[in-house]
């Protein structure tokens, strides 16, 4: 039964074969290599796709730890730390209930995807590629990532829909670098 829970040999070596491609691939797409340009982004969401999701269910390995340290591996999802308050504790436990699972509630100001979010004049064009391009590349990027990070350690909630206890010290740092590594490697290396 704990193995059948849990990733199976075959599953590690998918992930640990995608992550190495993921790495393999980097310097040709940091060189400039036009390839890479397509390849790299689908590598890096098929390899998060494969295994930061099960890592922060605690459902990829045995050993709790394990589970726990591997999302940072490619924090550019989100946060670790906000994915399980948005996603593990909020959204699993109430999923699609008003005013309780905080994934009805991204962008309020840009999208309706709920009933329970009161219909505004900006939601008449939310179906527009131009708005969900907009939402998808810039507001996750910076909205979710970040502002929405930092109004969830201000308020002490998050999307005001979950609470979220004060990290301790070290946590917080641990955190805080993640969030730095994220911002350096998309918004300021590249550039």
């Amino acid at each position: 039964l704990r193995q059948a829970t849990k990733a199976t040999p075959r599953r590690w070596f998918m992930i640990i074969s995608l992550m190495l491609l993921f790495f393999v691939t980097l310097p040709f797409f940091l060189a400039g290599h036009w390839w890479s340009l397509l390849l790299l982004p689908q590598l890096a969401w098929v390899t998060i796709a494969n295994y930061w999701h099960d890592g922060l269910h605690f459902s990829l390995s045995t050993d709790w730890r394990i589970n726990a340290f591997l999302p940072y591996l490619f924090p550019w999802l989100s946060s670790p730390l906000m994915w399980y308050h948005q996603h593990v504790i909020g959204h699993h436990a109430y999923t699609n209930i008003d005013h309780k699972d905080p994934d009805l509630a991204h962008a309020p100001q840009l999208l309706r995807e709920h009933n329970s979010i009161k219909w505004k004049r900006s939601h008449v064009h939310q179906g527009n590629w131009a708005r969900i391009l907009f939402v998808w590349s810039i507001g996750v990027g910076l909205g979710l990532q970040i502002l929405n990070d930092l109004k969830t350690n201000l308020k002490l909630t998050y999307n005001n829909a979950v609470p979220f206890a004060r990290p301790t010290k070290s946590r917080m740092v641990a955190h805080l670098l993640g969030r730095l590594f994220y911002m350096c490697s998309l918004f300021v290396w590249p550039f």
